[in-house]
């Protein structure tokens, strides 16, 4: 029966419906459901079109990155901020290939992604990806990298073209589905965020 309720979910709903999985019984972050629950944002990224392709290699990479740790002590390393937390003990927390690098770049790039979706509600979806890159990634970013995003990102599909790439089951509500999108996956940002900023690892060096 829960697979055909799954079966009738469309996309977003379903990374919504994922979101309460994240979080174990005491509320701490998982780490396998919660890049589960990102990789299943990367059909949305590629239905953004080729403007996105940096975003969703940059996604995709990390998620890749902070998986390749789970095998060293899976039972461990169940819960995220572990991971972190001993990078940091060990000292290897500032590496550029570290876990600790990969969860920030990872949620930078899932920010610019739910804050893109929420924008895209009230303002045309080129406009939103130029102004949500303005206030978010592009401080990240040196000249070079901001320069190839600033390019890509002319070539942002419309509105429309993005709704007409979902499946039909995504037409209906897509405001409403967007919104609950966004007011699941915002709390566990916010909560990596301020586990970043908490530790002194919410590095401003540009890339």
């Amino acid at each position: 029966m829960a697979a055909n309720t799954d079966s009738k979910r469309s996309l977003i709903q379903a990374i919504t419906a994922r979101v309460p999985s994240v979080r174990d019984g005491n509320g701490f972050i998982l780490t396998a459901p919660f890049l589960d629950a990102c990789r299943m944002v990367l059909p949305v990224v590629e239905k953004l079109g080729a403007a996105f392709k940096l975003v969703e290699y940059d996604i995709s990479g990390n998620i890749q990155r902070l998986e390749s740790r789970i095998p060293q002590d899976a039972e461990r390393y169940q819960r995220l901020f572990t991971i972190v937390q001993d990078e940091v003990v060990a000292g290897t927390h500032n590496d550029s290939s570290s876990c600790t690098k990969g969860l920030l770049w990872l949620k930078r790039a899932m920010e610019f992604i739910t804050a893109v979706m929420q924008r895209m509600l009230t303002e045309p979806l080129h406009k939103a990806v130029a102004d949500v890159y303005r206030e978010t990634l592009m401080q990240y970013h040196g000249f070079m990298v901001s320069s190839a995003f600033t390019l890509a990102f002319k070539f942002v599909p419309s509105r429309e073209q993005f709704v007409a790439s979902l499946d039909t089951s995504e037409h209906d509500n897509l405001d409403q589905q967007v919104k609950a999108f966004v007011e699941a996956f915002g709390p566990l940002l916010k909560e990596i965020h301020e586990f970043m900023v908490e530790n002194n690892l919410d590095d401003p060096t540009k890339v």
